[in-house]
């Protein structure tokens, strides 16, 4: 059975810190951080996103052992100065690691159990889908100083105990 969380219809409403939002499906949604994160409609749209301000720590779990998510997401920059040099980095990674190189816009902390891995999320500007292998219960998105990430749609997979 394939989970879907659209954030399309969800009222606009802020995530206080460390109140999780829940679902009947068992998805949790918690900010860690200040008060930068909640549901709201992006841009000239109508339909409401989870958008993660900059330098927040949000975390995802599931009731169940998730064995695949997929993640339909976008990022904003705002700050148009430090944009081209993010950009520089994400899209020339052969020039990553030089001091003067700010980091990845916004990092995937992914749990199970006592294994945690942290990569870095894909930047873009359009909407896009990235695929998180499992198996996994508990996900942290961090954002970087510069990064606002939009979160559309949710879909997982619970791992199928046999």
């Amino acid at each position: 059975m394939i989970y879907q969380k659209r954030f399309a219809s969800v009222s606009p409403q802020l995530l206080e810190k460390k109140q999780p939002w829940r679902t009947s499906s068992g998805l949790q949604i918690k900010s860690n951080g200040s008060l930068c994160t909640g549901f709201w409609p992006a841009a000239g749209q109508r339909e409401t996103e989870l958008i993660i301000g900059s330098q927040c720590d949000v975390e995802i779990s599931f009731a169940r052992e998730v064995d695949s998510l997929a993640i339909e997401f976008y990022a904003v920059c705002d700050d148009a100065e430090q944009c081209p040099q993010t950009l520089l980095e994400i899209e020339r990674p052969n020039q990553a690691g030089r001091p003067d190189q700010p980091g990845h816009f916004f990092w995937l902390t992914l749990a199970e159990d006592f294994a945690i891995d942290s990569v870095p999320g894909a930047y873009t500007t359009e909407p896009r889908w990235q695929i998180l292998p499992g198996p996994l219960r508990r996900l942290t998105l961090s954002t970087s100083p510069h990064a606002q990430l939009h979160i559309r749609n949710l879909k997982w997979t619970p791992v199928r105990r046999q």
